[in-house]
């Protein structure tokens, strides 16, 4: 499965639950869920696994990765205070980079950008969950022309997030610190 949202629970989910956490996503993603073929032969929209630290996890195949506002409002939807429920989508993996060589500016700028992306999915869904929702700025009524996916926010607002890394590589050069490939 390429595109995917997840639910994890430490415990089994009854069937009625797992149609309850599928209606979720049917509500919150109505466009993008699709089916895959399960061991049986069968479409299904969930594919149910069991792990063996004991947990559970609960998968809905999507046609494309959710943005970070469609993963903020999931993860909302399925708050839980008194069991330990958490979700994962497929864009929520994390690209890993192996230093070897000195860094070329190029490579540089791609690890910034994707530090940044992901640093604004973050902000976003913290944003999400403190009341926060998309509208002309205004922090009294808890609304943002930013609270959206990093491919839709201004050039000047993406500058703040790339300039951090860009910073904390030149104090790491003047402390004779230097970021190689391995």
């Amino acid at each position: 499965m390429e595109h995917y949202v997840s639910l994890f629970t430490e415990r089994q989910l009854e069937r009625n639950e797992i149609v309850s956490w599928l209606n979720v996503c049917k509500r919150t993603i109505p466009d993008i869920i699709t089916t895959v073929v399960a061991p049986n032969g069968k479409n299904t929209s969930v594919s149910c696994n069991k792990f063996k630290s004991g947990k559970f996890s609960y998968s809905v195949p999507l046609l494309r990765h959710l943005d970070a506002l469609e993963v903020a409002k999931l993860d909302n939807c399925v708050f839980s205070t008194d069991e330990n429920v958490w979700i994962e989508a497929s864009k929520m993996e994390r690209k890993k980079f192996v230093l070897e060589d000195e860094l070329s500016p190029e490579e540089i700028n791609e690890i910034n950008t994707h530090i940044s992306k992901v640093q604004h999915e973050n902000w976003v869904s913290k944003k999400i969950k403190s009341g926060w929702t998309k509208g002309a700025f205004d922090p009294h009524f808890k609304k943002s022309p930013l609270l959206t996916g990093w491919d839709h926010i201004p050039e000047e607002s993406r500058f703040v997030d790339e300039t951090l890394l860009y910073e904390f590589i030149e104090q790491l050069k003047h402390r004779g610190i230097v970021l190689v490939k391995k």
